[in-house]
């Protein structure tokens, strides 16, 4: 069983990245329990439901090795959100994608459908 821990937001986004280059989804669940991380989803299970479902699919139709690459997008007038989009070595778009929003010591997830 998982106990609540407050983790670092730099903890939390160093946790994200290790688990989604690795395929370990359940290693992010500490962090996810997290009480400043927030998730655009109805509840913390549902999120982690499609979090993992994410990862298995991005790994079993990837082509080598995943990469992040940090991105802001132009049409998204916050400029606290940043998108991390995981690269394989051969499609030209990214494999999973997650938008993240960071203020007043908290960290906003959401994993982009498509």
């Amino acid at each position: 069983m998982y106990t609540k821990k407050t983790f670092t937001i730099q903890q939390i986004k160093k946790a994200l990245i290790t688990c989604c280059i690795h395929n370990n989804s359940a290693a992010f669940i500490p962090y996810l329990l997290s009480n400043n991380l927030e998730v655009c989803f109805p509840n913390k299970s549902r999120f982690y439901s499609c979090f993992k479902s994410f990862l298995y699919c991005a790994h079993k139709n990837k082509e080598g090795n995943l990469t992040l690459k940090i991105e802001k997008y132009k049409w998204v007038n916050d400029e606290n959100i940043v998108y991390y989009n995981f690269y394989d070595e051969r499609h030209t778009y990214d494999r999973i994608s997650f938008e993240i929003k960071e203020t007043n010591n908290k960290l906003y997830l959401d994993v982009m459908p498509f």
